[in-house]
């Protein structure tokens, strides 16, 4: 979680309901569970009232391009990638101003099949670690670097305020971090398939960023962000994904969230991962023991008692001798 440490009663019960979502307490047969009313927003509520609460800044005619006051910090999190894409397509639309497209220039690896395979089909798709093969931009577009350009400097996942566009390079301005503020060139860089998981082996030479307004609930795990917006007209699918969404946020009150059923939505918990945790946890305790007696007592013990020590380790690693048992051997 990251909640704020604080002697609040309203920052505790924030915590505690935070816990009861990510351990499937707060939720009834059908999986569903109902939002707080301060956590939604009104039940007519559109996607552009979710981006005007997230990016208040962002549309304003007098907002100045180069200010990523109004960037740092946000973020708008969804279950599927075509919420994604939607939403930082409604948000570049919003920026003032003309919009450039960057085409990639694709190229199949082998030359004896490259006549043969036409590589449209892969346009229509966003492939894994890839950027988009038509790439629309405006200034002050908040995008995200999709690869380690400049060590420690400008590396995957850092995120930048575009200033200027030229024809091959981007000019954007880091918008968090120990560099916020610096001003850097991005390239058109090569990315290349590793196998032909894609259909046929192909290079891209293609700027390497996406557009950072909106990310999916995964790709947001590790983040923690000042204002969420949550995007659950689609609800989540798979274990602790709600969990995640709120908790980015280390307050109640900076979060939103669009649903499409009224105040409830879907909060999906594995229940048997907990189980399985401390399985492990007693799986954890025995291997120690194990190594205990099957590395330091035989050492010290020698005949018979070595014997014992050697036929107890095995039965502790097969886990079929209780540690009372072992340890009353001791």
């Amino acid at each position: 979680m990251r909640v704020r440490h604080s002697k609040s009663g309203e920052v505790q019960q924030f915590a505690d309901y935070l816990l009861s979502v990510g351990e499937g307490r707060e939720k009834d047969e059908d999986e569903c569970i109902t939002l707080p009313d301060d956590m939604l927003l009104p039940i007519d509520s559109t996607i552009n009232d979710l981006c005007s609460f997230i990016y208040p800044a962002s549309s304003a005619v007098s907002a100045d391009i180069s200010d990523i006051s109004h960037l740092a910090g946000r973020g708008i999190l969804a279950p599927l990638n075509k919420d994604v894409e939607e939403i930082n397509k409604h948000m570049v639309q919003k920026l003032l101003g003309e919009e450039r497209v960057y085409t990639s220039v694709d190229t199949v690896t082998n030359p004896d099949i490259a006549a043969q395979y036409q590589l449209e089909d892969h346009h229509c798709h966003r492939l894994s670690g890839f950027p988009d093969h038509v790439l629309r931009l405006k200034l002050g577009a908040h995008v995200n670097v999709i690869r380690n350009l400049y060590p420690s400097m400008i590396c995957n996942g850092t995120k930048l305020l575009i200033i200027r566009l030229n024809s091959n390079s981007i000019q954007g301005k880091t918008i968090e971090g120990r560099y916020a503020g610096e001003i850097y060139y991005i390239p058109r860089i090569v990315f290349i398939t590793q196998d032909d998981s894609h259909g046929v082996p192909f290079k891209q030479l293609q700027f390497p960023l996406r557009l950072a307004y909106e990310f999916t609930i995964n790709k947001s795990q590790g983040n923690t962000l000042d204002i969420v917006g949550g995007c659950l007209r689609n609800p989540v699918f798979t274990h602790d994904q709600l969990y995640i969404l709120l908790s980015r946020a280390t307050s109640r009150s900076n979060i939103k969230v669009l649903t499409t059923r009224n105040n409830t939505t879907r909060n999906v918990v594995y229940e048997e991962v907990f189980h399985m945790r401390k399985r492990n946890q007693s799986s954890d305790f025995i291997n120690v023991i194990w190594l205990l007696t099957s590395a330091v007592l035989p050492m010290s013990w020698t005949g018979k008692n070595a014997r014992q020590a050697e036929f107890i380790s095995s039965m502790v690693q097969l886990q079929l001798c209780p540690i009372s048992s072992m340890v009353s051997r001791w």
